[in-house]
């Protein structure tokens, strides 16, 4: 592979957000990157529900598969982020992917 150096012209590559409040939070660098690809989900195949709040339908197999993690430990970064309140999961009917919310802290907290 080669490599250039960056000008004022280069185009970036495809990059996805990294919400600072993250670094506040004591988790695990896999789970703030998993955070990051269900905002990425979320700007880009996004579904609304009758309240008006943002979601993603997210297969936990397709997410390992693009982080290069296994199915049990994108559950178990997953379950990470909602002990912290920065995720809520809303199940489907069996064999479903759920339904992911993501959370910010409140104003007062950012």
């Amino acid at each position: 592979m080669n490599f250039q150096m960056m000008t004022q012209k280069t185009v970036l590559p495809a990059c996805i957000p990294y919400p600072k409040f993250l670094n506040r939070f004591a988790l695990s660098d896999g789970s703030k990157l998993l955070y990051c690809y269900y905002l990425n989900q979320t700007m880009e195949r996004s579904h609304v529900d009758d309240s008006g709040r943002v979601y993603v339908v997210v297969n936990v197999a397709e997410a390992a598969e693009l982080m290069g993690k296994s199915v049990s430990t994108i559950k178990r970064l997953t379950k990470e982020l909602e002990a912290h309140g920065l995720l809520h999961r809303s199940r489907q009917r069996i064999g479903k992917p759920a339904c992911v919310y993501l959370c910010f802290p409140s104003d007062s907290e950012a």
